[in-house]
């Protein structure tokens, strides 16, 4: 009797942290929480620098964080430890493993068996291929826009770079003159010094003989 009322006060929850979810909730969450890391990521494109990327790595820990919690979910649902998230994490294709099978029947050492899908959650697990490829070009796109904006931020680094290369080319050359024209006029002073050594020297040479 205990059983029967847990099974029908226990309702699967899209934020919890613990209890069982079946395949359709499982697609259905995994998706909706992909969509709203999507929008998330995107808003913050618009921005660019440290402040923007820290909020966008902040995002990917919480989203991959999320994601661990309904694998784990997902796997007491099937009746398996949460530690099969490891090789699911590193192979991606076992995903669909997560999908395909079905949960144990009843309760299992994990918790309450989920109730039954309703028909409208059933009839929204229609658009989890729409949302899907929606999924791929908002990928798509936010790569294209990444990759955009990480050409434009280098251009204009190479720019500042190439400007900055000219401007001390051309610190140097005017230095290079600024010698030359030292040494110029410090040769000048010489060769006047060397003129006027002679003249000095011969009124000084002409009153010894005399």
């Amino acid at each position: 009797m205990s059983n029967y009322a847990s099974f029908n006060d226990y309702e699967p929850k899209l934020f919890g942290l613990s209890g069982r979810i079946g395949r359709v909730r499982y697609a259905i969450y995994s998706m909706t929480h992909m969509m709203v890391f999507l929008l998330f990521s995107l808003t913050l494109l618009k921005l660019i620098g440290d402040a923007a990327m820290m909020l966008i790595m902040a995002g990917m820990l919480a989203f991959a964080i999320y994601s661990w919690i309904l694998v784990a979910r997902r796997l007491h649902d099937i009746g398996v430890t949460a530690w099969w998230s490891v090789p699911i994490m590193v192979f991606p294709i076992l995903f669909f493993a997560l999908v395909i099978l079905k949960g144990t029947e009843g309760d299992n050492d994990y918790g309450v068996a989920p109730p039954e899908h309703s028909p409208a959650l059933k009839m929204s697990m229609l658009f989890v291929p729409v949302f899907a490829v929606l999924f791929m070009v908002a990928a798509h796109f936010q790569y294209k826009t990444m990759q955009t904006k990480l050409s434009i931020q280098k251009m204009k680094e190479e720019q500042i770079a190439a400007e900055q290369q000219a401007q001390l080319r051309e610190a140097q050359e005017k230095l290079a003159k600024q010698r030359a024209a030292a040494m110029q006029e410090e040769a000048h002073s010489a060769n006047m010094l060397e003129m006027a050594q002679p003249a000095e020297e011969a009124p000084a040479e002409a009153a010894a003989a005399y």
